[in-house]
């Protein structure tokens, strides 16, 4: 019968550190015995050696003055003291230079068998020799005693190598003992240590499986923190003193100023660096389960966040009046729907509304002629390719209308998965109201061509008679003598002949600007030119009136791109109305150099010290027809297009028109800018 094999994972954790360290000691306690085995015996022949040679030497050197004397009876009572003194020696004896015995420490007679010579040589301190008795080994020494280099005798040690292995057998013994104990008590420590480190292991593995299952409750005991040492602090209301087995700031109203409003992050990073949590934290396997407790509190802080967001999110998914729904690849279906979707497409339940593709929403074919389905699933490519896309789309209700809407596709990746994110607006009744509007801007656009054919027509049959009238009063004036009041009337009625052209041109250019039939001759040239013509042509008549006209040009008005008689036209149209609304005082043409988010530009500006304007007033002064009321404009004589006109041509160079004033009787600003770079740039 074939036996299972031993599966090493079913043992516990414990088990297996204990068994490890258990055996980790008894190897190396084997391992100290077989050394000391197999080094400690040749050392100690090494050393008994050696304590021969000395004890030898030390006998012959004490042992000189009574060879002299042949005081045979003191080297006696100096051997048995030495042999008494170490018990390891066999034997002591002393030879003279005859290497007849004179002196030796056996008790019974000399063996005779150890009278034979051990010489040693004459450059040698000592020599050594081994002899086997049968019963083991004796290592015979031999010390020359010597007076002025010459040898007076000798003395012999003998020592057993019994003694040596009986030294080295009780030393082993002892350290064999000595291993038991350390196994013994290495495999207590080792049970604790391992149920230490396993314990918080366990219990980790425990909480791990709750936090996967949504609780976060979970904390591994570990000696508490005091975090009120930190800046010595003594706020007892802090929630940290209740709960101290964790760091201070772990605690929900924690008043640890140092990480309040931090991200987890940079909390865990000051936590580690706190010298009060430095002090506290233990060893290795207490700062693991002090940093699971952290991970655990951060995933609960986290967990409740995202629970938060995400409950906040389905919340405004939920109750959004806007169509919001969810597809995903490959079959790009509906995944989800709001309550407002469902509704507008007419479905009766969600999961009703997820059986559906967008397409099958929609009419077979788009109003450009494209079928649906395709132009939806080039619509969902450029969402995946750019990001996002918004477009106009025809729907349908699933068993209704259709209706015109937007579409807004933005694209969302959740790990390996890919979302589309759409929401739809109904925008049939704004389609209508376009459409309505772009038809009353055709009939608009009609009726200001017939407008403006109307009075070119009217202006060019009221220029044939005039132009007649005026020539006659030019030949009646020119040809026939006059009396004073003749010439008078002569010249009253070519003045309102005059006024009368002026009015009809007028009109006429008017009509032509607004329906945008005048064309303009852009070129470059320096505006100075421009500005001081005009100047020049108003001269005479501010300085009949008995006003002056003053200009005032700095900066770079230099070659500027603009149409040069429709600009002049703006000017002298800016000076005349000043010339007519001031009696007394003056004008100032002004014209300035600047720049303007990196474009050049100039501004122009005519300031008057006539009647000014109310606060109502700067809401039409630039309409068709209006005359500036309170001054000489209420006059006749002007159509009240002179501004609307001026407006005209200085929105078609790019530039805009604006009235200043501080009010009635206070003067009138008309200032206009314009881009040196013409309208187009």
């Amino acid at each position: 019968m074939r036996l299972n094999a031993f599966n090493f994972r079913k043992i516990s954790l414990q088990s297996k550190i204990f068994a490890a360290i258990t055996l980790l000691v008894i190897v190396a306690c084997i391992s100290i015995i077989a050394a000391v085995k197999n080094l400690l015996p040749p050392a100690l022949i090494e050393a008994s050696k050696g304590m021969g040679v000395l004890t030898a030497q030390r006998l012959a050197e004490r042992s000189l003055d009574d060879i002299l004397t042949d005081d045979y009876g003191e080297i006696h009572r100096r051997i048995n003291e030495e042999k008494e003194r170490d018990e390891n020696f066999e034997y002591i004896f002393m030879m003279d230079d005859s290497f007849d015995v004179i002196a030796h420490s056996f008790s019974g007679g000399f063996p005779l068998a150890l009278k034979d010579a051990h010489a040693v040589e004459a450059h040698q301190d000592s020599a050594i020799r081994i002899l086997d008795t049968g019963l083991g080994r004796i290592y015979d020494i031999a010390v020359p005693v010597k007076l002025n280099g010459d040898t007076l005798g000798y003395v012999r040690v003998g020592l057993s190598d019994k003694h040596i292995h009986e030294l080295s057998d009780s030393t082993i013994g002892a350290i064999l003992w000595i291993g038991i104990s350390t196994v013994l008590l290495a495999s207590y420590l080792s049970f604790l240590l391992a149920g230490g480190i396993v314990r918080p292991v366990e219990t980790m593995h425990r909480i791990s499986e709750d936090i996967m299952m949504g609780d976060f409750s979970g904390q591994i005991k570990t000696p508490p923190v005091p975090c009120a040492e930190l800046k010595n602090c003594d706020k007892k209301d802090c929630p940290a003193y209740a709960e101290n087995h964790l760091p201070c700031w772990c605690v929900s109203g924690t008043l640890c100023e140092p990480v309040i409003g931090k991200d987890y992050s940079q909390k865990i990073e000051y936590c580690r660096t706190c010298p009060v949590y430095k002090k506290y934290s233990g060893d290795a396997v207490q700062q693991l389960a002090e940093t699971f407790n952290l991970l655990s509190h951060g995933l609960n802080e986290k967990f409740n966040e995202l629970r938060e967001s995400a409950e906040m999110h389905r919340l405004l998914f939920e109750v959004s009046g806007e169509a919001i729904m969810t597809l995903e690849s490959p079959s790009w279906k509906f995944t989800s729907g709001n309550p407002s979707a469902i509704k507008l497409f007419g479905v009766e339940d969600e999961k009703m509304f997820i059986s559906y593709a967008p397409w099958e929403y929609s009419p077979e074919y788009q109003p450009d002629g494209q079928l649906s389905m395709d132009k939806a699933k080039k619509m969902i490519n450029k969402a995946l390719k750019e990001g996002y896309n918004f477009f106009e789309w025809t729907h349908k209700k699933l068993n209704g209308p259709d209706f015109y809407a937007t579409v807004s596709l933005t694209r969302a990746i959740v790990g390996e998965r890919i979302f589309l994110q759409a929401v739809v607006k109904d925008i049939t009744e704004r389609r209508k109201a376009l459409d309505a509007l772009k038809d009353k801007e055709k009939k608009l656009r009609y009726a200001l061509e017939v407008k403006s054919r109307f009075s070119a027509m009217v202006s060019h049959e009221m220029r044939t008679p005039l132009a007649a009238i005026k020539e006659s009063l030019n030949l009646i004036s020119a040809g026939v003598e006059l009396t004073a009041e003749q010439k008078q009337l002569m010249r009253i009625a070519a003045r309102n002949a005059n006024r009368l052209h002026r009015l009809i041109s007028d009109v006429l250019e008017f009509s032509q600007l607004e329906a945008g039939r005048i064309k303009f001759n852009f070129s470059k040239n320096s505006l100075y030119k421009a500005l001081e013509d005009a100047e020049a042509s108003y001269k005479s008549a501010y300085a009949a009136k008995g006003i002056y006209l003053k200009t005032d040009f700095s900066g770079d008005l230099g070659d500027f791109i603009y149409d040069y008689d429709k600009i002049i036209e703006v000017v002298l149209n800016l000076l005349g109305n000043a010339l007519k609304s001031t009696a007394e005082g003056g004008v100032v043409l002004s014209a300035s150099g600047f720049s303007e988010g990196g474009k050049q530009m100039a501004r122009v500006s005519v300031k008057d010290s006539g009647c000014g304007l109310r606060k109502k007033d700067f809401e039409v002064i630039f309409d068709q027809y209006v005359k500036q009321p309170g001054g000489s404009y209420n006059k006749p004589g002007g159509t009240g297009l002179g501004l609307s006109i001026s407006k005209e041509i200085v929105l078609a160079h790019g530039g805009w028109i604006w009235a200043e004033s501080a009010g009635q009787g206070k003067g009138t600003e008309i200032i206009f800018t314009l881009p040196k770079s013409g309208p187009v740039g």
